[in-house]
């Protein structure tokens, strides 16, 4: 399985910021709704109709209670209206919220380099919203859970309140 991994602990570098209807009654949400609470898996993706995103989807869910463990929240951002979501939040909620992108302008903010947008892709921040990486995934690829798992642990090693020491500190 090809997939890129841009990994940075540079706290300079954080996620965009924004506000979309989810499939929670509507109710607009986005990374500030979990600043200082939980780190962030967001998945991009175009469309319920992509199998691929499906099967990414079903697993984001499978694994989620490993993620709720590593203090994580994932939020599905999809290009269709909120009323187009209907089926697939029956099928992912509670694990999985599901935040409509109607017009595609917060993917192409996450999509960064203008070279058009390419999903589905992933990227997780920490809970100050500090970009930690991106996984894009070429067609008919799936997500390693372990890749995912792995750098959300590595994410908790960097928080000063868990109690881990960083490298200059542990001495």
């Amino acid at each position: 399985m090809k997939m890129t991994t841009i990994t940075s602990n540079d706290s300079e570098i954080l996620i965009p910021g924004f506000s979309l209807p989810s499939t929670r009654g509507g109710v607009r949400m986005g990374p500030a709704d979990f600043r200082q609470q939980k780190n962030l898996i967001l998945f991009f993706f175009d469309s319920w109709k992509c199998q691929q995103c499906r099967r990414i989807l079903r697993s984001l869910k499978e694994h989620a209670g490993t993620y709720r463990e590593l203090d994580s929240a994932i939020l599905g951002v999809v290009q269709v209206s909120l009323i187009g979501l209907t089926k697939a939040a029956a099928e992912l909620e509670p694990d999985v919220t599901l935040l409509a992108d109607e017009d595609g302008r917060v993917t192409a903010a996450y999509q960064g380099d203008g070279a058009g947008i390419i999903l589905p892709f992933l990227v997780v921040a920490d809970r100050y919203g500090a970009f930690y990486g991106r996984l894009e995934f070429a067609s008919g690829e799936d997500l390693d859970h372990r890749e995912l798992a792995s750098l959300l642990e590595f994410i908790e090693t960097q928080c000063p309140e868990c109690g881990v020491p960083r490298g200059d500190e542990a001495m």
